[in-house]
């Protein structure tokens, strides 16, 4: 079997982080089994579900916030800036992706309390390609269901994870890395 190499890979990611319309996105509000919304402490085994590979859209969709920052990165305990699942990653510009075999994109963003709805969310996802409704300025980031156009946008990658309550008084900080 034919195998992609390193530089397809970091070809993806350099693709991927030229892309200007990658969101990230909040949902599932329901109750995982035994996550009874928000009091783990009952249950300390308590682990949400693993992740479908199969699944194309977030299951109770609460809304969208773009990305706000974006950079590849490779592994490096030794220099690597930012942290994130216990390693550190080291930020490669993209003339260097080639060079250095950044096949990782480090993306972040936040979410105020006014922004999209309240409430529990127990999957963060990463769509690229989501298109603005007709009649949704260009300059609105923040995105409900409704405001962004039916049919657009690849679910990139998904996590589910214990209840986050986001309360009026609170802003999310998001970020994931992706490995292409």
């Amino acid at each position: 079997m034919a195998i992609s190499t390193t530089n397809a890979h970091v070809s993806r990611a350099l693709d991927f982080f030229k892309n200007d319309k990658v969101y990230f996105a909040i949902g599932r509000t329901t109750s995982w089994p035994n996550d009874a919304n928000g009091k783990t402490e009952l249950d300390p085994t308590f682990q949400p579900p693993l992740e479908d590979k199969e699944l194309s859209a977030l299951e109770e969709l609460v809304g969208y916030k773009k990305v706000e920052s974006m950079h590849l990165v490779v592994p490096d305990e030794t220099n690597g800036t930012i942290s994130y699942q216990n390693t550190k990653w080291r930020i490669v510009t993209v003339e260097q992706a080639y060079a250095e075999k950044a096949r990782y994109v480090y993306m972040t963003t936040s979410i105020r309390y006014d922004e999209l709805p309240l409430g529990f969310y127990r999957q963060v996802g990463v769509y690229a390609g989501i298109e603005r409704a007709v009649g949704v300025s260009v300059s609105k980031n923040n995105l409900l269901p409704s405001e962004a156009k039916a049919g657009f946008g690849v679910l990139e990658v998904v996590d589910n994870r214990g209840p986050s309550n986001r309360q009026n008084d609170q802003k999310e900080i998001l970020s994931i890395t992706i490995e292409f």
